[in-house]
């Protein structure tokens, strides 16, 4: 069940949605997106806890709300690719395309709509990342000796990346939509776990050897989770 409810920070208030996850999760989560808060924690979690956390957090939540609000909007006339906004032209045709050419997106749609537009922006950004990331990914594993069983591009609906028991790497396909090192990033975050399966100081050590600057790509996937997904 979905619940609603307001916490006071300075002169400004919080709005974040409650949700208990009927799943085996173990910790909660807050997500910040620019038009609301989702807190999803685990069936049995006390409301005292849960305002305790959402106190204890209220100072993160409200600098993410203003960062989220600070970014373009996913409805303007732009396109997101490797890091960068790029615009799009608009052009009737029988045959919906969409093509990436000196610096521009050309569209190519009988009925425009924004879900048309989308679907077939997602359709080619997956299609790409299938074409470049598993090229990526191999230039990084040779260069770390650190090498996936198998590449799985997909569309993740929540997470970045993973890998699985059996050593092959997921790779989220939106992720080209983000720079080279923000990739970069996630493909060694993810191929580091082959070595150290956790999120201990000597996991962190391990992924700071292969990329110093790691912390400045992570920043950039909180921030701009909601254009990404």
């Amino acid at each position: 069940m979905n619940v609603y409810k307001t916490i006071k920070y300075g002169n400004s208030k919080i709005r974040y949605k409650v949700t208990r996850s009927n799943k085996r999760l173990k910790t909660s989560q807050i997500i910040v997106e620019k038009n609301k808060v989702n807190v999803i924690v685990p069936e049995k979690k006390s409301d005292q806890d849960i305002k305790k956390l959402i106190k204890t957090n209220s100072k993160w939540i409200f600098t993410k709300k203003l960062e989220q609000k600070s970014l373009p909007s996913k409805n303007e006339n732009t396109l997101l690719y490797r890091g960068k906004h790029y615009k799009f032209q608009i052009h009737k045709g029988n045959k919906n395309s969409i093509t990436f050419r000196n610096g521009r997106f050309i569209v190519t749609m009988n009925t425009f709509s924004q879900y048309n537009l989308n679907k077939l922006y997602q359709n080619w950004i997956k299609q790409k990342a299938i074409l470049l990331i598993p090229r990526r990914v191999h230039i990084i594993s040779n260069k770390i000796s650190i090498k996936a069983k198998k590449i799985n591009i997909k569309n993740l609906k929540n997470k970045w990346g993973s890998l699985s028991d059996n050593g092959s790497l997921n790779i989220n396909s939106n992720l080209l939509k983000a720079s080279q090192n923000v990739l970069d990033y996630v493909i060694i975050h993810e191929l580091c776990h082959k070595k150290i399966p956790n999120h201990s100081s000597r996991y962190w050590n391990l992924v700071s050897k292969y990329m110093p600057n790691y912390a400045q790509q992570k920043k950039w996937l909180e921030m701009n989770r909601i254009q990404i997904f």
